[in-house]
């Protein structure tokens, strides 16, 4: 009995010694696998007003501004951006025509924009084929009625009309942006 107890024993120690070099193998993996996964470099958020400068936290394509004065400048900023940016169209959303070529429709440049722009009319949102194409219209004008490139046949199109800012120079785009403009031709037109 006593050689049974003494296999017993050696086996209880082989069992403790591989569970201990088990656990020892898998720490050390754990803790390689853990170190290599830490990121050194700061964490944006953590930032304070002491690190931001002006008052202002930067992240790639925000700010936040952490007190009143600098939420007060950077809101002013903001909307002389969008400001200078943006585009007020006046125009009527149809454009009727009886013979597919001859429309009567209001499309101006409004007294609100600071930059002269011209018009592009597509027949569809696929921009292939243009039916008009203007010159420029300073702020305050515009067309009441043009002629399509394309004779169109009877019936209602979704078209596209495009406006094109245009600065100073009458070289560079400045801003554009586009809209829909329904067309009606024929028996449908009033």
């Amino acid at each position: 009995m006593a050689e049974n107890e003494k296999k017993s024993s050696k086996t209880t120690v082989v069992l403790l010694i591989i569970i201990i070099v088990l656990l020892v193998v898998g720490g050390t993996v754990g803790a390689v696998m853990f170190i290599s996964s830490r990121n050194d470099e700061p964490d944006p958020v953590a930032a304070t007003a002491e690190t931001a400068p002006g008052g202002i936290i930067m992240y790639d394509n925000a700010a936040v501004a952490i007190d009143e004065e600098s939420y007060a400048e950077q809101l002013k900023k903001v909307m002389e951006e969008a400001e200078e940016g943006q585009i007020t169209v006046q125009y009527k959303t149809s454009a009727y025509s009886d013979d597919g070529v001859h429309f009567y429709g209001e499309i101006g440049n409004s007294m609100a924009n600071k930059y002269d722009m011209y018009f592009n009319i597509y027949l569809d949102s696929t921009f292939e084929e243009q039916i008009l194409l203007t010159g420029l219209f300073p702020p305050g004008s515009g067309i009441q009625e043009f002629d399509s490139e394309i004779k169109l046949d009877p019936g209602e199109y979704k078209a596209v009309l495009v406006l094109t800012q245009v600065a100073d120079d009458h070289a560079t785009i400045h801003a554009q942006s586009y809209v829909t403009l329904d067309l009606v031709v024929g028996e449908q037109s009033e």
